[in-house]
């Protein structure tokens, strides 16, 4: 992304051809990876910081406050925003997409070998118990 910004920065873009580099190009980078894998919050940051100087002053850094708070940015265009999509929603969406995918056992071959390697003949929730707390035991006379 920086390198990107930096070699656009070397052209006079107006706000609308910044608005329109920063949805077709710099979205489409992040939701490949948000697709693959859980961001972390400080890559997010990143690449919420990287965006906003860009849009709204075509280079890396910015040295004056912006024109809207960003939080409206995020905002549909038809509730008054502009449009680009919310990072880290984008990625929790993505990775639920997978989520869903996995616990439904749908027709990919990527899903057949998660749950072949490491599901094997348990439901998601129940690896996901597993997984979190360690294998569960019942234990009946605990229990009464």
């Amino acid at each position: 992304i920086t390198e990107k910004i930096q070699g656009w920065s070397k052209f006079h873009i107006s706000y609308t051809g910044r608005l329109t580099l920063v949805q077709a190009v710099f979205e489409t980078l992040h939701v490949y990876w948000a697709h693959i894998f859980i961001l972390p919050m400080a890559i997010i940051a990143k690449i919420k910081q990287l965006c906003r100087n860009f849009l709204w002053e075509g280079t890396l850094h910015c040295t004056k406050p912006p024109l809207i708070a960003w939080n409206e940015i995020w905002k549909a265009k038809n509730k008054d925003g502009l449009g680009i999509k919310d990072t880290k929603q984008w990625n929790i969406e993505a990775i639920g997409k997978l989520v869903l995918w996995i616990s439904s056992k749908k027709d990919l071959l990527w899903v057949k070998w998660v749950n072949g390697i490491y599901l094997k003949q348990c439901s998601w929730m129940d690896y996901m118990l597993e997984f979190a707390h360690g294998p569960i035991r019942f234990d009946p006379v605990g229990f009464i």
